[in-house]
């Protein structure tokens, strides 16, 4: 099964690596873009993550001068060119722990998904050019939703349903999917 896409000059899309975890309510899978409908002509590929329950960390922005009157636990990327005692930390979170009465500074994750409070948004933090990039994670908070698409006795319940029809379902739901017919 795949997905055509007429609204960008035939592309196909292959979902592939999928990883289904029941009980975190998280699913991971790629998608790989192809010019032809053999899909030996690739043309890239992209990770998208759902999930309800990952803690990530929310950054409040960032900045060369520690904020005023931080609460606990606010988190923020340092500028290059810090001052003050953040100087010297570029690149880094900034965390405040008000029990310390300090800032605790840790290196990024590889890959490490934040989300960043300003722009409202999951984004992956580019340190070598100091850029914030919308990550491919889309978080569910409501159980509802995440039964429905994709809950135990939807992808598994049935003969006429299977993991894999459920995501091409849910892509065609996605902006940019929204043309899109079977093949």
């Amino acid at each position: 099964m795949g997905l055509k896409n007429y609204i960008t000059n035939d592309v196909y899309v292959t979902v592939t690596n999928v990883m289904y975890f029941k009980h975190n309510r998280a699913l991971r899978f790629d998608i790989a873009f192809f010019k032809d409908s053999t899909k030996t002509v690739p043309l890239g590929s992209s990770q998208f993550e759902i999930t309800g329950y990952r803690q990530l960390r929310r950054v409040s922005g960032y900045s060369k001068v520690a904020p005023k009157d931080p609460n606990d636990g606010d988190v923020w990327i340092v500028q290059p060119n810090a001052i003050k005692e953040w100087e010297g930390r570029d690149g880094l979170f900034a965390i405040w722990s008000a029990e310390e009465a300090a800032w605790k500074f840790w290196h990024w994750g590889d890959d490490e998904i934040i989300y960043f409070i300003p722009l409202k948004r999951y984004c992956v933090f580019d340190e070598k050019n100091f850029l914030l990039t919308p990550a491919p994670i889309q978080r569910i908070d409501d159980i509802d939703w995440w039964e429905s698409w994709f809950g135990p006795d939807v992808v598994f319940g049935s003969a006429t349903t299977n993991l894999y029809r459920q995501i091409y379902s849910y892509l065609k739901q996605v902006p940019g999917f929204e043309n899109t017919v079977d093949c």
